[in-house]
């Protein structure tokens, strides 16, 4: 089984300054409510009400706001490394095929190249399948190419066939 990975690094620079702007969103939210309630406290609300509401808020309320705006900022900077690290892995592993490339010349790195394209389904590998071994009839059979390029071999001749070329 295959598995591929796509990272759009546009997107992830996206989030990534969403996650910070929400945080800082969430921030001045806490600051405004800190405001509101200290106005309260100086003597706007007063009561067994006020009390609890006061109590919760300090106990429950901020304190989960808070963690919010610091999960918010937490996964701003994790977005970032996560896009670095995908980004050092690609130009490592690009560097190891050119490598690759390099030292096996032009002509292995055509095939290399092609058998990529097959093996990710760029190039619908139809050589062989299309008509690699038989042939005969009137026509004789086809090759042993891909679609793109003339037929290798040649098919079997006339009525009694033949083994293909390819």
């Amino acid at each position: 089984m295959i598995i591929i990975i796509r990272v759009d690094y546009d997107q992830m620079d996206k989030a990534s300054k969403g996650f910070a702007k929400e945080s800082e969103n969430v921030k001045r939210t806490i600051d405004n409510l800190k405001g509101i309630i200290e106005t309260l406290q100086d003597g706007d609300w007063i009561g067994e009400g006020a009390d609890a509401f006061y109590r919760e808020m300090e106990s429950l309320v901020m304190p989960a706001l808070k963690r919010l705006m610091d999960a918010m900022a937490m996964a701003g900077r994790v977005t970032v490394e996560i896009k670095g690290i995908f980004k050092e892995t690609e130009e490592d592993t690009s560097g190891v095929f050119s490598q690759l490339l390099a030292s096996i010349g032009d002509a292995g790195a055509a095939d290399f190249r092609r058998a990529g394209a097959i093996a990710m389904g760029e190039i619908g590998g139809r050589g062989a399948a299309a008509g690699g071994v038989g042939g005969g009839g009137a026509g004789g059979g086809g090759g042993g190419s891909e679609g793109e390029s003339p037929a290798s071999g040649g098919g079997g001749g006339g009525s009694g066939g033949g083994a293909g070329g390819g």
